[in-house]
């Protein structure tokens, strides 16, 4: 075990230690806000309709983090990430248009969301039109 002494004592110790404070609080910030913020793509999904485009989605909410293909059928995938869990919602596309869209809470890996989505599970894909957005 290592074990590191410093001496934050006097006016030197204490600005440098207030500096150090401020580095890592500033760190955490920046690595939360390269990911986006969960209401973010919560509010921009709200602007998808059912039979919008694929070009409305890419201006909405970006370059997919995944894509899956079935036949005719598509799925984008979107993810934020969150404190306790992140957010993937996926975007379901029928002959180019929107068909529907899910999301739900997970935690699939440490760290940012984007660096592993989970696979597309077709059977989850719902078979009305609609459009459904389950985030607690």
């Amino acid at each position: 075990m290592v074990m590191l002494m410093v001496d934050f004592s006097g006016e030197f110790g204490m600005r440098q230690f207030k500096q150090w404070i401020m580095v890592v609080i500033v760190m955490a910030l920046a690595g939360c806000s390269s990911q986006g913020r969960v209401s973010d793509l919560r509010e921009k999904t709200m602007l998808i309709n059912f039979g919008d485009s694929k070009e409305k989605v890419l201006e909405l909410l970006g370059v997919p983090g995944d894509r899956s293909f079935s036949g005719e059928s598509e799925a984008w995938q979107y993810c934020s990430t969150g404190f306790a869990a992140d957010t993937y919602t996926v975007v379901w596309f029928e002959n180019k248009v929107v068909h529907s869209i899910t999301s739900k809470n997970a935690y699939i890996v440490e760290g940012f969301c984007n660096q592993a989505f989970p696979a597309v599970d077709w059977g989850q894909r719902p078979a009305d039109k609609i459009i459904d957005l389950n985030i607690k």
